[in-house]
């Protein structure tokens, strides 16, 4: 099976689920790709500074930033350097992902994704966010 998994608001808040879940799932050759907002650099830093390994708890690290900036999609900076894209631009991207990498289900903290697999090969399933 291949899954796609959010980082911020799924696997770093339930951590107690998914650490366990996903190196189940990694020991049993499964694919399983975080797919994060920030680019690479930072994505890979969150993800290790709370205890997830590439090869261990995951088998690749995606990025919603780089994916969209090798799209070439406009995008801009705001005055605090955050990466900013049109909402479809953004929301669209984790099908996108999903569909380019053939993943079979994506899991996600983030409503405003979920109308962009309805007719993908990926199901897509909410998480319920904390608090």
């Amino acid at each position: 099976m291949k899954i796609g998994i959010d980082f911020h608001g799924v696997i770093e808040d339930y951590p107690e689920i998914f650490k366990s879940f996903l190196e189940v799932l990694v020991k049993r050759e499964g694919e399983v790709h975080i797919l994060t907002g920030p680019d690479l650099l930072h994505a890979y830093q969150e993800v290790t500074e709370a205890g997830y390994l590439e090869g261990v708890h995951y088998t690749k690290l995606h990025s919603v930033v780089d994916h969209l900036k090798g799209r070439e999609v406009e995008s801009w900076l705001d005055e605090k350097g955050r990466f900013w894209a049109s909402d479809e631009d953004w929301w669209s991207s984790k099908a996108l992902m999903c569909e380019e990498l053939g993943l079979d289900l994506m899991i996600d903290d983030s409503k405003e994704y979920e109308p962009y697999f309805e007719d993908l090969g990926t199901d897509f399933v909410l998480v319920g966010r904390k608090g």
